[in-house]
Formats: structure tokens, C-alpha cells, sequence
């Protein structure tokens, strides 16, 4: 068993393993939350997330707790007026999350859907946004479910000529993949603490355009009023409890993340994603995200022979001490139904993944 991590090494796209020393910030005596450390700590946080997130002073990041999926919908309840349409841009799962979030809601919108693990079409997407004349544009930075990353920029640039206010889910890829509030033209994105931040979980956050927080009128919700949360940050605090030791480690992770740089921790992350694919080459199991402007950074996706192949090999590192993510998307493309997930974000070094392939080497998915 590895000694850095006696319990598990987490090979999987959240959660992800913390280092140490993140960690042990969870073992710090509670603050209470109305007193000036905490206002401290607040203050600090949210000034290196609007770094991450590459923010100007035009946006504020505020930070909630729950997941990502919570961050979410507190953007369509607060954000998006009734008579405000919406259109969503899928290719997996999450964008598919979007499009039910928006559901719930009875908010107006339509879904551009270009089937898992296919690239967004740029001219169709234009085409689309010339008939249907939305307000806003909902996207995934990173489509988790299958390792695709989306190409925000040039989103960014059609919005930004159609005057559609965009959103962007960047709750698995802040921190991994390329991202800019300013040049990408992004009036909302979201994320969390527990993927290539390498914090714990707990926490969402929200970086958002200040004046759209000041047409808020009225939301359906009361603790997912970002208007609440709008207004507490100004004094560096929070409308209710929220988790405060997270807010204590991340402040932490994001210290790390930044003397190594975004891009630093970027380019580890393609390095380390590298070595996975070359072992993956090595032993002939296919990837499904091969071309480089969309593969992930930090995930790569295994097709393996069948689902069945995927769960037992699961279950056999996990008695190795390793974790891996497979799923049965239940998908018409077979390939989507036997997926299992590499991601090196996290407390991960190359010894792991020697260690990992050597255990999927002795597996021998192919059964010879």
C-alpha cells in the first residue's frame, strides 16, 4: 500500500486526493463565522478564486456551501428572469444535468444537443442562435462524463456577437483547463473546491458579472438566492452557516495552486495525462478523446471491452487500494457503455500511475 495514502489513491475526477497539508487545515479550532478572522479568511478566498477564475473587478466570486450542481441551479433561479430564454449547448451528461435543472424550473430554453463525446459545431451552434435568439447560452467547460473538453472561447466570441450572456459549468475544469472571464466573455461560471483546486469538498463557487447580481429582483428560493449571498459578500461574509473549516483548507489549496501557477498545475496535469495515455497505448485499450483541442487535461477515458470488463477491473484495484470511476451510461454508442476514467488531478505522482498500470496489466482486460 502506497504510504502517501494508506487508504485509497483516488484515481477518479472528484473526489480527488488533498495533500497533507491542505488537510490538515480541517483540524483548526472552529471560527465563528460573524467575527473578523472569518471576514479574514472570506476575503481571502474569494480574491484568489477571481484570480483562478482570471476576474477583473467588474465580477465577485461567491461562495457557497454545497455542490456543484447546487451553484448550478441557484443561476437559473436567481439569474435567468421568466420571460429570458435559454439555450443549452450538450455533448454528455452534465450538459444534459443543465437542460433537467432548467426543466424543474419551467424556465424557457431549448437543448442543441451534439451527442456524447461529439465536439460542439461552431457553425451550427451560430445557426441556432440566429433562429432561436436566446438571452443566454448555458455550456460545460469540461463534460466529465466522457473527458471532452468544450471550446469556451470561441462560445465566448459568439455570445459575445449575438449579445447572449453566457454560462459556463466549470465545475470539473477550473483550475485544469483553459479558462478567462474577461477573454472568453463569460458572465457566470461555476465550480468547487474537490477537483484541480485539490481541495476538499463542501464548498461551490460562483464567479459573476457584479451588475447582473443588481437586476436580481426576485428568486424562488431562499437559500439559493445569490442576491443573499451578494450582499454578505460585500461584507465578507455569508447569509447563513457555512461549512468553515472548508473555507479554512481551500484558502490553503488555493495558496498552492497559485505559487505553482494555473498554468503550472495545467501543464502537470498534461504530463501526467501523457504517461496515461502511452500506457494505455502499451497495453491497446482505446481512449475515447484522443484529439488534443478536446481531451481533458486531467481525465482520460478508457473503452474497454464491456461493462462487465470495467466493473471487475474496478472492483480489483479497488482491493489494491486504487480507485477508479467506470459507468453504464445505458448510451446507444456501445462504446459509452463500457467507460472507465483515469484522472491524475489531485495528490497524484508518476509512481501511482506505474502503480496503477501495473495492476491493470496483471488484470489483463482482454482475458488471453
Amino acid at each position: 500500500m502506497n504510504k502517501k495514502n494508506a487508504w485509497q489513491i483516488l484515481f477518479t475526477p472528484g473526489p480527488v486526493g488533498v495533500k497533507k497539508s491542505v488537510l490538515k487545515e480541517l483540524s483548526k479550532p472552529i471560527l465563528f463565522h460573524r467575527t473578523k478572522p472569518f471576514e479574514q479568511v472570506y476575503a481571502q478566498v474569494s480574491t484568489k478564486l477571481n484570480r483562478v477564475f482570471d476576474a477583473n473587478d467588474k465580477y465577485c466570486t461567491l461562495i457557497m456551501s454545497g455542490s456543484g450542481t447546487m451553484a448550478n441551479e441557484s443561476v437559473v433561479i436567481s439569474l435567468i428572469n421568466t420571460d429570458q430564454k435559454l439555450l443549452i449547448v450538450s455533448n454528455g451528461q452534465f450538459g444534459e444535468r443543465l437542460a433537467t435543472i432548467a426543466s424543474v424550473h419551467n424556465t424557457k430554453h431549448k437543448v442543441l444537443n451534439f451527442g456524447w463525446a461529439n465536439p460542439i459545431n461552431i457553425s451550427e451552434l451560430e445557426k441556432k442562435i440566429k433562429v432561436y435568439k436566446p438571452n443566454w447560452l448555458f455550456v460545460t467547460l469540461l463534460e466529465t462524463s466522457t473527458g471532452m473538453a468544450n471550446p469556451i472561447n470561441e462560445i465566448g466570441m459568439l455570445c459575445k456577437k449575438y449579445h447572449i450572456d453566457l454560462f459556463v459549468d466549470a465545475v470539473s475544469g477550473l483550475g485544469a483547463e483553459r479558462l478567462s472571464m474577461i477573454k472568453d466573455n463569460i458572465s457566470v461560471c461555476t465550480s468547487v473546491p474537490n477537483k484541480a483546486l485539490e481541495a476538499p469538498s463542501g464548498l461551490s463557487f460562483i464567479c459573476v458579472r457584479r451588475n447582473l447580481l443588481d437586476e436580481i429582483h426576485e428568486t424562488k428560493s431562499y437559500y439559493l438566492d445569490l442576491k443573499r449571498y451578494y450582499v454578505s459578500s460585500l461584507k465578507n461574509q455569508t447569509p447563513t452557516t457555512p461549512a468553515l473549516p472548508n473555507f479554512v483548507s481551500l484558502n490553503k489549496a488555493l495558496d498552492l495552486l497559485l505559487k505553482e501557477g494555473v498554468n503550472g498545475r495545467r501543464k502537470r496535469y498534461l504530463r501526467l495525462s501523457s504517461k496515461v495515455m502511452k500506457l494505455c497505448k502499451s497495453l491497446n485499450i482505446p481512449i475515447l478523446i484522443t484529439t488534443k483541442k478536446y481531451k481533458a487535461s486531467a481525465i482520460t477515458t478508457l473503452v474497454l471491452p464491456s461493462h462487465e470488463v470495467a466493473e471487475k477491473l474496478s472492483l480489483y484495484l479497488l482491493k489494491k487500494g486504487m480507485t477508479v470511476w467506470h459507468h453504464d451510461y445505458k448510451q446507444e454508442d456501445p462504446r459509452m457503455n463500457s467507460l472507465m476514467q483515469i484522472s491524475i488531478m489531485g495528490d497524484i505522482n508518476s509512481l501511482d500511475i506505474d502503480r496503477l498500470f501495473t495492476e491493470i496489466k496483471n488484470f489483463n482486460i482482454y482475458g488471453k
